[in-house]
């Protein structure tokens, strides 16, 4: 850790001396090692120095801050704690950090993620029939696996399975479920782009994320944009560090977060005739595809230093 702190500061220190007027730092402030020697070389320089934040150092994915870290994470937070108000812009990925971390009020943006500009929009795709409602990526009970799982049970959806990609401690029950209802499908880990097709036939992907939860507060999901992207429509709970001009382009669980909400809006949402989802699901792909691309995207952080 040491050497890369000294290593960052001289690197920083000469490029940046050579011509100080045109130039930028962007570091990730969650790099604790890069962070501090190239921070306090751009300081002395008087460069500008953006901090691009994408966690929230010592906030899991439970109701409560770490307070059993490692001496090593601890130390980590500490230094953290030490530089984190001293930049001179911030790209943060909600709004919340900013209110947590921007004590001084420097100039900010707020980058949720991006997806690749290069990306063709998929066209319409042959649906599974079944119909097939899906979700991918952590299978934990706190991300709302089991809310789900339930809700899908009670919804009482004709002709459409619930499938599951991913891996987690909620893996363990699934087995249970799947004995209790046929249509409950688990499909194990698989390579991005198989996933990917996945998402394409099916027609509903679900993020149930619960949205009480601390880190709610600083968390955009990636998931959400690789489910745009797809061109299938996107179901998710109103999580707290989505911005609402999201909500348009995706459906929402905007009844309620149990079981029995969660099998309401399912519901809803899957009565709709396939030509209307599947519209959702497109204008929601090309949406996110012009406006957070990873061109506009880069664009806005060289506005944000240059003004």
């Amino acid at each position: 850790m040491v050497w890369v702190s000294i290593y960052c500061f001289f690197y920083v220190l000469v490029w940046g001396f050579r011509n100080r007027k045109k130039k930028a730092v962007i570091c990730d402030v969650l790099n604790v090692s890069a962070c501090l020697g190239a921070l306090a070389a751009a300081r002395m320089l008087g460069l500008r120095c953006a901090g691009v934040m994408t966690d929230m150092l010592g906030i899991g994915v439970s109701n409560n801050r770490m307070s059993n870290a490692n001496d090593k994470v601890s130390f980590a937070m500490r230094m953290n704690r030490l530089y984190l108000g001293h930049f001179t812009h911030y790209v943060f990925l909600t709004e919340q950090m900013n209110d947590e971390v921007n004590i001084n009020r420097c100039p900010y943006i707020v980058m949720e993620g991006l997806v690749d500009a290069d990306v063709i929009p998929p066209k319409i795709s042959e649906k599974e029939f079944p119909r097939v409602v899906l979700y991918a990526g952590g299978l934990y009970e706190r991300y709302g696996l089991k809310t789900l799982t339930d809700a899908f049970m009670s919804a009482d959806l004709e002709d459409t399975e619930l499938w599951l990609y991913g891996s987690g401690s909620f893996v363990d029950e699934l087995s249970s479920y799947q004995l209790k209802d046929s249509r409950i499908k688990y499909k194990g880990i698989h390579p991005n782009d198989e996933v990917f097709r996945a998402e394409q036939k099916a027609v509903l992907l679900v993020n149930p994320r619960p949205t009480g939860e601390e880190y709610a507060k600083y968390s955009f999901p990636s998931k959400n944009m690789e489910y745009m992207v797809s061109g299938t429509p996107v179901l998710t709970t109103k999580l707290p560090g989505m911005p609402v001009e999201y909500y348009p382009h995706v459906y929402l669980f905007d009844s309620g977060e149990n079981a029995g909400d969660f099998a309401e809006v399912l519901r809803r949402v899957l009565s709709q005739p396939a030509e209307e989802l599947e519209a959702k699901g497109k204008e929601a792909c090309e949406w996110v595809l012009a406006k957070k691309n990873n061109i506009t995207q880069t664009a806005r952080i060289i506005e944000l230093l240059e003004n």
